[in-house]
Formats: C-alpha cells, structure tokens, sequence
C-alpha cells in the first residue's frame, strides 16, 4: 500500500496492526512506516509525534537513527 502510494490506507494498516500486536518486534518499524506515511500525506505533526516515539521508546533499535534523520528532514 505505502508503495502504491495509498497513503490513507496504508495509515488505516499500520494502525491496525499496531493495536492488534502492541508488543510485536515489528511495532518499532510499522511505526517508522506509519510516520512516513504521515510524512507524505502531509499531516507532519502526526509524523513527527510517531517519530519521536521511535527514538524515545526504542532508542537503540536500528531504526531510531533513521527517525531522526526523518525528523530534522520534516522540521528543515
């Protein structure tokens, strides 16, 4: 969906699956992924809230360096 550029379903997606396996390995990339999809939907507030998550609840997962890379892209 996100490839396709089906923005508003892959947000509906990604919420989902984060609701129905909150503590799923997964949930910190589905988060990167929900924020990008944010990101290019343009609601940047919510992108940056998903982000920010990342790096404060999973600061030493992979995927952190690449939230704040994201979120000094959305606040430049």
């Amino acid at each position: 969906l996100f490839r396709s550029r089906r923005y508003v379903l892959s947000i509906a997606a990604y919420r989902q699956f984060l609701i129905a396996f909150p503590s799923d390995a997964a949930v910190p990339l589905v988060l990167f992924f929900l924020g990008k999809a944010y990101q290019k939907n343009g609601e940047l507030d919510k992108a940056l809230s998903v982000l920010q998550r990342i790096t404060s609840q999973y600061p030493s997962h992979y995927i952190a360096n690449q939230s704040r890379l994201l979120i000094r892209a959305i606040n430049n």
